[in-house]
Parts: structure tokens; C-alpha cells; sequence
């Protein structure tokens, strides 16, 4: 994780825009602004909790954020390792292990890291732990288990709920099961346990959102502006599920030859097994739970690969079941030199990990990296735009700065400058002009009324235009053309940088208020 998670402190900055965007809201929350009333951003509350509490650790870096990274890491391990163990002896488990941040890190799924559904992978993967041990005790569940599980529903929930899949499948298949079979005690327990559980997670947030007057925001902008104004799929819902599951039919057969291999091969083996897997009603489980995770992933569409790493736990336990059945195959149990199987097995993990994520070439190592500047014919180190703009932007102001990042989605400007988001529309979210035009316009009055120091724009850049010609074509293009005027006429360009920023060779220019 260190080596290959851009919020280590081996790579100069993590440039991804949703993570900054969760950094920003987060560390805004942490001083007293309220998510959805003062700063507009569609992510569930408990995104923000998270990197609010990340930004207390380092306020101008994703140290924090690293190092809740390295956590989920850690946990993910040993939720491999618990579900291995369920099927094979602990040496076996602990070997199979090694090899899940193969599953985790991939690239382009796990690209920049710390996104929302790396957070959520644990969750996902103790729910298909919790349905593989049921399996062996005739599906008897603990109310502390139910109660947890119950936690997680509100946290997925409170998060990002099209992630929430599996568990709608998971409790309405047990549902069925406790009522045919006559377990109305089993019933009870998921009921009122779980429901327990949903209200411990989920109860707090209504009642701190009601004490701040931002609970009618909080509903307006996470769930109908994310279920009718966000997407990137428009149409019915069964248009949008279809595309959904269109995208998993996409990775399955045109993706990683690595992950074909293992899901082909992997559900043959539920299919089939009879040992490991035995009985029809854990195979339907999990493959009801699977389906209804590829169905509801990416029901809003994606603007990302990184949002396939959704189906990433499933991929993995697939993984974990498809060793273990070659591990009784060759009798692996009974062998005795385990030192150095845990050596080889080590060393080959952390090279097929490296082999799957190529986030090396942009790290500190590399100076002047694509990531860092465009500009192949600097010679001496240089920092990206986000920590030049950033240097600028602490050293001028005059108190704490403010700043707009105007018509895109912000890079890491606030977290860099340690500005807060003082407008509400503190950048340009994926939504489309017609469908919320009051995020363009306040950015524009904003401007046009000079109520921040500093803005910052961003462009594709071109090898033949100059640049004032290139921000004049692009801005006028997305509907910014009044904000673009204000901005000439009450700012000054104070510096501007060329930089890869998600595959594109981007310009970001600096503005300093006159």
C-alpha cells in the first residue's frame, strides 16, 4: 500500500478529484460547515467523517489518509485469511492471503486509491465471509452478527448505496429461508438485531443534520439530485440496471485476462463443487449476492474504472476458492517446509501486485514525472501545480485564503492552499449544465462579485494554440463564458502549469484577485 496508494508520502500529492473532494468537504466539516447545506457534494456523510477525521492528521497531505489505507489493507487480509480458514488449515489460509492485494490494487480499478469503494471492500467481503460460515452451522446467525451487519447496512447506506447490493440480497434470501424452514427465533434476531444495527449507524446523522437545520439538504442532494441529476446514464431504471450489468458482462470478457480467468473458472467451481461449497443453498446465495452487486454497482453509470472495483471482493473470494480446492488437490496441508513456502509465496504476492499497478512511475522516485510537469525539457526538480499553486496561494493571502476551482472537478487546490470551500458550489460536480444550471451560475456571480482571492481553471491542452485562446475556446464551450469575462476583468493570471492529470496532459492557471 505504501509503494503503490498515491496518498503515501512516496508520491509527492494524490491528484484524484473525488478523493480531494471528500478531503475538502471532510476537512470543512471538521470546522464547523455542513455537507450538502454550506458546500455542495453528493457522497454519503460518512465519506466526509472519514477523510475529516484524515485531514486532522496532516492538513495540506493524504498522510491521514495513507495510513486509514494501510488499515482497510490490513483488514482485507484478514478477511482473506478468516475465509480461507474456513476451508483449509491455517498455513494454507495465511499463504492465500498474501496474494489478496493482487485483487485490491489492481490497476486501473485501484488507481489513485481511497476511494469509496476501496473503504467498502472490508464490508463486503465480512458480508460473503458471514454467508460462508453460516453455511457450516446451518445458517445459525448471532445477534451480535446480525447487529454488525446491521452497522454496515447503515454505513454502506450513508456512503454510497448503490454499493448496497449484496446485503439487500443477502437479508432477503435468509428472509425467505428462516420463514420456509419455520425459524421464526432466527427471523426475530434478523429483524430487530440488524434493524438495530441500521439505526445505530444511520439514527445520528439524521438527528446532527435536524440540529444544524441541513436535514431537508442532506435528503434533496443525496438522494434526488444523486438518483435524477448525477449519472452518467440517463433513461428508465431498467435501462440503468441493464447497463449495469452490461458493464460486468465488459470485465468479464474484455478485461484482465487474469480476471476472466478467474471468474469463469471460479464460478464453475460454485457450480460444481460439492466439498468446499456443498448444497444448493450457499451457491444460490452467493450467486444471487453477486449478481445483485453487478446489478446495482453502476446503476448511475461510471466515470471511472475505478468504480468496477466494486466487484473486486467477489473476484477475490473466487480467488481464495479456487486455491483452496488446488491446495486439497495437492494434499499442501501436509507439507513440512512452510518457512520456505511463506518466503516464495511472499515474494511472488508482492510481484504479481507490483505487475498489476504501474503507480511506481509517478512517484518520488521519478522526478519530474508526467504527473508532476509536461515540460520534458525541465532540468531541475519541480513540484505539480497543486503544490506550486498551493505554495503561492499560503504565501499571498492575507488571512486564510479563498478560492473557487472554476468549471472542474478540483484536483487538490483546497488541500494544497488550505483553503475551505466558502461558495457552495466549490467546483464543477459531473453534472450536466441543464440539469442543475445554479452550479455554473453561482460560480460565475462569484467571480463577477469577487468574493474569493483566488480561482483556479483547468484545460485539455493543445500543442497548437496559445493558451489565453485555449481557455477563451473551453470556457465558452461549457456555458462559463459570463463567469470567463468576470474573471478577465477582475483577476490577474498569476501562474499556470501543464501536467497528466487522469490520462489527459491538462493546464491548470492560477488567478489572484486585482
Amino acid at each position: 500500500m505504501g509503494l503503490l496508494s498515491y496518498s503515501s508520502p512516496i508520491y509527492e500529492f494524490n491528484y484524484s478529484g473525488d478523493n480531494n473532494n471528500y478531503m475538502t468537504v471532510g476537512k470543512a466539516m471538521m470546522h464547523g460547515f455542513v455537507p450538502y447545506k454550506d458546500v455542495f457534494e453528493q457522497k454519503g456523510p460518512f465519506v466526509y467523517l472519514l477523510y475529516g477525521l484524515a485531514s486532522l492528521i496532516s492538513f495540506h497531505t493524504f498522510l491521514g489518509s495513507a495510513i486509514f489505507e494501510i488499515a482497510i489493507l490490513f483488514a482485507i487480509l484478514w478477511l482473506t485469511f478468516k475465509i480461507g480458514k474456513l476451508f483449509s488449515s491455517t498455513k494454507v489460509a495465511f499463504v492465500i492471503a498474501l496474494f489478496a492485494p493482487v485483487f485490491v490494487l489492481m490497476e486501473p480499478y485501484y488507481s489513485y486509491g481511497a476511494t469509496v469503494e476501496f473503504f467498502l471492500y472490508p464490508a463486503m467481503l465480512s458480508l460473503i465471509y458471514v454467508s460462508l460460515k453460516a453455511q457450516q452451522h446451518q445458517f445459525i446467525i448471532s445477534k451480535w452478527t446480525w447487529y454488525f451487519q446491521g452497522c454496515l447496512v447503515g454505513i454502506v447506506f450513508f456512503s454510497k448505496y448503490t454499493l448496497l447490493g449484496s446485503w439487500i440480497a443477502f437479508y432477503i434470501f435468509m428472509f425467505m429461508y428462516y420463514t420456509i424452514k419455520h425459524r421464526w427465533n432466527d427471523v426475530r434476531n434478523l429483524i430487530w438485531s440488524s434493524g438495530l444495527g441500521f439505526l445505530t449507524t444511520t439514527v445520528p446523522w439524521l438527528i446532527y443534520f435536524e440540529m444544524v437545520h441541513g436535514l431537508k439538504q442532506f435528503f434533496n442532494v443525496y438522494f434526488y439530485t444523486n438518483i435524477f441529476r448525477y449519472g452518467s446514464v440517463n433513461g428508465t431504471w431498467f435501462e440503468r440496471l441493464s447497463m449495469s450489468l452490461w458493464t460486468f458482462v465488459q470485465l468479464l470478457l474484455f478485461s484482465n485476462p487474469v480476471i476472466t480467468f478467474v471468474i469463469v473458472l471460479g464460478l464453475l467451481f460454485v457450480f460444481f463443487s460439492r466439498k468446499i461449497l456443498a448444497g444448493w443453498i450457499i451457491k444460490s446465495l452467493l450467486m444471487i449476492m453477486m449478481f445483485t452487486n453487478a446489478l446495482l454497482a453502476l446503476c448511475g453509470g461510471t466515470f471511472g474504472p475505478y468504480y468496477l472495483l466494486a466487484y473486486f471482493p467477489y473476484i477475490l473470494v473466487l480467488f481464495v476458492l479456487l486455491i483452496i480446492a488446488l491446495s486439497h488437490k495437492l494434499k499442501l496441508s501436509a507439507f513440512k517446509k512452510w518457512q520456505s513456502v511463506f518466503i516464495f509465496s511472499w515474494v511472488f504476492a508482492l510481484c504479481m501486485t507490483l505487475s498489476v499497478n504501474s503507480n511506481l512511475q509517478f512517484s518520488r522516485f521519478i522526478p519530474n514525472n508526467p504527473a508532476i510537469t509536461s515540460n520534458l525539457g525541465v532540468k531541475h526538480p519541480t513540484s505539480s501545480a497543486q503544490i506550486e499553486f498551493g505554495r503561492i496561494i499560503r504565501h499571498e493571502s492575507k488571512g486564510r485564503p479563498t478560492l473557487l476551482a472554476f468549471g472542474f472537478l478540483e484536483n487538490g487546490f483546497y488541500t494544497t492552499s488550505g483553503a475551505y470551500p466558502t461558495i457552495h458550489y466549490f467546483e464543477r460536480n459531473n453534472i450536466s449544465y441543464h440539469k442543475l444550471p445554479t452550479m455554473m451560475n453561482t460560480a460565475a456571480n462569484a467571480i463577477k462579485h469577487r468574493k474569493v482571492q483566488w480561482v483556479v481553471i483547468c484545460i485539455k491542452t493543445t500543442s497548437n494554440s496559445n493558451l489565453q485562446h485555449q481557455i477563451e475556446t473551453t470556457y465558452k464551450k461549457n456555458a462559463y463564458g459570463r463567469g470567463l469575462k468576470a474573471l478577465n476583468q477582475n483577476y490577474e493570471m498569476r501562474a499556470h502549469h501543464s501536467q497528466i492529470s487522469q490520462g489527459n496532459d491538462m493546464e491548470y492557471v492560477l488567478y489572484k484577485l486585482k
